[in-house]
Order: C-alpha cells, then structure tokens, then sequence
C-alpha cells in the first residue's frame, strides 16, 4: 500500500478581544490582488497609469507582458473566489494585520493559479471554465515558463511576512502541494486503483494544501488574543469534501459538462472517488471500464461520446454515483457540526464560512 506523510504543524488558534463585524468582511471587488493577479506590487518595473474613467491600470515592461501573459489568462477568468472568501472567513476568528491580509490572499491566489495552468497542461485538458485551457492558447512551454515566474513571485510576498516561521510553513506545504499531485499522475499513467484511505491521503495533501496554507500563515502571524483553538478538523474536512465534491460534479453536473466538458475525467483518465467505489465492488465489468479509461493514454484523444456514456451509465448502475453523494452529504453535516462547534469555542459567529458550505452543498 502506497504511503502518505502529510507534514501538519498546526499552530495555535487564539480568541479576539476585538472581533471584526462579519457582515463586512464580504469578497470585494475584483483587483490584481483578490483575483490573483501579478499586480505592481510583486512586480518590478512597473507604473501606474490613470485611464480616461479615472481608474488605474497596471503597465509592465514589454518583457513582464510576454513572461505573465498565459498566467494574466487564467487569472482574469471568471472564478467564485471560494479561497479568497475561506480568508475572509478565518479571518473574523483569527485577525492578523491588513497588510498581512492582503500578502497571504496573494500568495494563496498565486499558487493556486499557477496549479491550475499545471494541472490542465498535466491532465491534457482542452477547457477551464469553459474558456480555452492557457496551454491550448500559449502553448506548453510558455504556460510553464509562465507558471513558475508567478510560483517564484510567491516567494516575494512571503517574504512580506518577514518570519521565519511563515517561511518554514510556506515551504512545508508547497512541498506537500507537489506531493499529492505526484500520486494522482503517477495513479494515471500506471492505471493503479488506489484504496479509499489512499485517495483521502492524496487530497490531504493537495486539495487541502491550499486551504491549510492559509490557516497556518494567518496562525503565525495572528494579533488575538484569547483561548487556544485547533482548526485542523475543519480544515481538513473542507479540503476532502471539496476535491470529492469536484468528482462528482464532474460527472453530475451540467455547469461542469460546459466548462470543461462532458465528463472530462473520463478523458483524463483520472483516478476519482466514484471510480474507486466502481472499481472495489466489481468484477469483470470493471476490467472492460479500465480498459476504455486508460486506452485514451497510448491514442493522446479523449474517449468519444458513447464510450463516455457507457462509463457513466455502468458506474450509475453499480450505485458508486449514490454512494459519493451519499458520502457528500454526510461530510457536509460535519462540516456544520464542526462549524459551529468552532462558533461556539470563539464565541462568535461565522456567516462568511457558513455561506461557502451553503453554496457548496450537492
């Protein structure tokens, strides 16, 4: 059986003696920082420029224009913010300066913009909300030229932070990051099936990488005061019911069917939860679906629409559908129950965070 190591070092959560008012902690409009944009102030040479509307915009030198143009692509694609919001959210229970603030949602915008041009360049996918991937447009080579010089900006901002500790934990889950997406590429090519407790592993370590970088930035550099607190429970919950969430949408939803196509999993040949539930409780049927998930890697080609269909309808059948939503569904009330838990503990309310589980519910 495959191993995991998921190196957690949680810190300490304290109560604020001056909590901030939820109701205006909402997601702002959307800027250079808040959607992930390389703005002016993570790059040199630079200048401000006032438009006839009054507003400013950003102007690079023509080099930073070339080297930024796929990650600009994908940064000014439509997006829910569903990171930014989580901030916001941990942010009425854990303050931390403004200027902190504003370093950590950069530094999360970042990575998670540039994982997605890897993501979609390593999964060979053709669209990312409902546009064309940055690698269709840019071509491979300059969308990873592109997504390392934004990766490499992150290290500017966390060195905003100025602490050693933010260092250390920027670095600790950076590498977790890459971890998990190395065992989700190396289930594809090889075509192995991993165990249930296997594939939570894996989003421990990149789903959740995310959402725990932001917990772990705002503990160490937190300005409350108040009981020690432990966020890691929710927090890895979020993460899990958030990847398991995203596979069975995949194959479920038609607003994902428009943006990155009809059961594009399938295409990938990726290893998602409803396929391991399908694969643990079949027999021979479950040879002919792996066989037709993992011929599309010798071809290059997504599998055509019948094929498609015919995965679909075998994986419904067998109940592995029922039993990922089931599985939803029940993650969900923990969240809750969690949630408020944690409202209980802080003593305060958390609309922002009790709004994303709203939103997110299958």
């Amino acid at each position: 059986m495959t191993k995991f190591f998921v190196r957690n070092k949680s810190r300490s959560v304290r109560k604020s003696q001056n909590p901030p008012n939820g109701d205006k902690l909402r997601s702002k409009e959307s800027t250079p920082e808040s959607s992930g944009r390389l703005s002016s102030d993570t790059q040199p040479g630079q200048e401000k420029q006032v438009c006839e509307d009054g507003n400013s915009k950003v102007s690079t030198k023509p080099e930073k224009n070339i080297v930024l143009a796929p990650y600009n692509y994908i940064a000014g694609l439509p997006s829910k913010n569903v990171r930014e919001i989580f901030i916001q959210g941990i942010h009425i229970w854990i303050q931390v300066p403004q200027p902190t603030l504003e370093s950590i949602k950069s530094i999360t915008n970042i990575l998670h913009q540039s994982s997605l041009m890897f993501d979609d360049l390593e999964d060979e996918s053709q669209l990312r909300r409902g546009k064309p991937a940055t690698h269709m447009l840019y071509g491979p080579a300059q969308t990873i030229n592109s997504a390392v010089y934004a990766l490499v900006n992150t290290f500017s901002e966390v060195q905003r932070l100025d602490s050693s500790e933010t260092t250390e934990i920027f670095i600790d889950e950076l590498q977790n990051l890459h971890c998990g997406q190395s065992f989700d590429l190396y289930w594809k090519y090889h075509g192995h099936i991993p165990t249930v407790e296997e594939y939570m592993m894996m989003i421990d370590h990149k789903t959740g990488g995310l959402f725990r970088l932001c917990v772990r930035l705002m503990q160490a550099k937190s300005i409350s005061s108040g009981p020690h607190l432990e966020l890691t429970h929710f927090v890895s919950l979020l993460g899990r019911f958030f990847q398991i969430r995203d596979d069975y949408q995949n194959l479920m939803s038609e607003e994902y069917s428009h943006q990155k196509g009809f059961c594009e999993d399938f295409d990938e040949g990726k290893i998602s939860l409803p396929l391991i539930y399908y694969m643990q409780s079949s027999g021979l049927e479950s040879d002919q679906v792996k066989g037709l998930l993992f011929s599309r890697r010798s071809s290059g080609d997504g599998l055509p629409l019948g094929m498609k269909e015919f995965i679909l309808k075998a994986i419904k059948t067998n109940g592995a559908i029922g039993k990922t939503k089931a599985l939803l569904q029940t993650m969900h009330n923990d969240l809750l129950t969690e949630l408020h838990r944690l409202e209980a503990s802080f003593g305060l309310k958390n609309p922002i965070l009790e709004g994303i589980l709203t939103k997110l519910q299958v």
